[in-house]
């Protein structure tokens, strides 16, 4: 008796991970070597709880909704991550690295899509989930730094390669990809 009443860490997961409690979303998370800060941003993101703009302005904390990457459309996740012209070219140098032929939908669109492709097995899906939650954060990043004014955060395509490079290295199943990508 005095056995059942004991913490099982165990049954916490088991019960976290049954199928009542699966999101889509999970398999950009499972096995997934990016950084514990990626992985929260980008889980944030899935939640749809980033503080863009758009998000700030319904809670009445801010009064300007313009987005300070492109200065030309209103602040959302979708547009700051997919759309704005300052960080589209972003993606497009990942997805080029990874050898990847994709063009750049809205977030719903591209959470469906980068879904089903971290869903299959193989190198390309393992590095491209490791590359879709190290971007999320650059670019988050890239954001902040634009709104706040800070110069301690510099994400650009290069930083953000460079981690994917460190963070995916230690996985054997995918370091001899990324080292064919690095040449």
């Amino acid at each position: 008796m005095i056995a059942s009443r004991r913490f099982s860490m165990k049954k916490v997961y088991t019960a976290l991970i049954e199928d009542d409690a699966k999101v889509p979303w999970r398999f950009l998370f499972q096995h997934n070597p990016a950084r514990p800060r990626s992985l929260f941003t980008l889980w944030i993101l899935c939640h749809g709880r980033l503080p863009t703009k758009d998000r700030l302005i319904r809670f009445g904390l801010i009064t300007e909704s313009i987005c300070s990457l492109c200065k030309s459309e209103t602040e959302t996740m979708s547009h700051i991550f997919f759309n704005c012209s300052s960080t589209s070219h972003i993606w497009i140098q990942i997805l080029k690295w990874i050898e990847v032929d994709h063009h750049l939908l809205d977030l719903q669109n591209e959470l469906r899509w980068i879904i089903e492709e971290t869903k299959k097995k193989g190198w390309k899906a393992k590095i491209l989930k490791l590359a879709f939650a190290e971007s999320i954060y650059g670019i988050w990043g890239l954001r902040n730094e634009a709104v706040f004014g800070t110069s301690d955060f510099s994400s650009n395509v290069d930083r953000i390669i460079d981690s994917i490079i460190y963070r995916g290295w230690n996985l054997k199943a995918i370091r001899h990809h990324i080292a064919r990508l690095m040449v």
